[in-house]
């Protein structure tokens, strides 16, 4: 009896040794940092990168914009891209601040042009604090190549801090 537990043992042993299947945490839903992307367009000028500021030093994106180049707010945006389905319901919750005080706007796009929106979009305004921030989208129309889309971050001399991600469907 006690050979037939042994691999079951070993199993289990090497499971707990081994990071969590998602990154960079294990909780349910959570979205891989990694994943987000910078669109620097029209002369601006900003950079993407990590840093543990986050309450309880987790991991956060940090947008820096140096150059406003034409000054389209738009010309400096971040994303995340994914599938959609249309007709279900995502709950997409995170926390997030600028330095100084702006606000963006979110939504769900296409990757490709024309850009399609995907559902409703939503201005959020950002203080300098850490904020939590839900965004509640239904798809119009199914698209495997589509993004979130943070964008209006185009203001030089400002840093925006997005932390603890996560994107669960009903």
């Amino acid at each position: 009896m006690k050979r037939s537990f042994l691999p079951l043992c070993l199993f289990l042993l090497i499971s707990s040794l081994l990071p969590a299947w998602s990154d960079p945490g294990s909780t349910p839903g959570e979205m891989d940092l990694k994943l987000w992307k910078l669109q620097v367009l029209k002369g601006a000028a900003a950079t993407l990168s990590t840093n543990t500021d986050a309450p309880n030093s987790a991991t956060n994106l940090v947008v820096d914009v140096q150059e406003g180049g034409s000054g389209e707010l738009w010309a400096v945006q971040i994303y995340y891209p994914l599938s959609v389905t249309k007709g279900k319901t995502y709950h997409l919750k995170f926390i997030m601040k600028s330095s100084p005080e702006h606000y963006v706007f979110i939504d769900v796009t296409g990757m490709r042009e024309p850009y399609t929106r995907l559902s409703e979009g939503k201005s959020l305004p950002l203080r300098g604090h850490w904020e939590e921030i839900e965004y509640v989208f239904t798809p119009k129309e199914d698209d495997s190549n589509a993004r979130i889309l943070l964008t209006n971050l185009n203001v030089p001399g400002t840093k925006f801090y997005i932390a603890n991600v996560t994107l669960t469907m009903d």
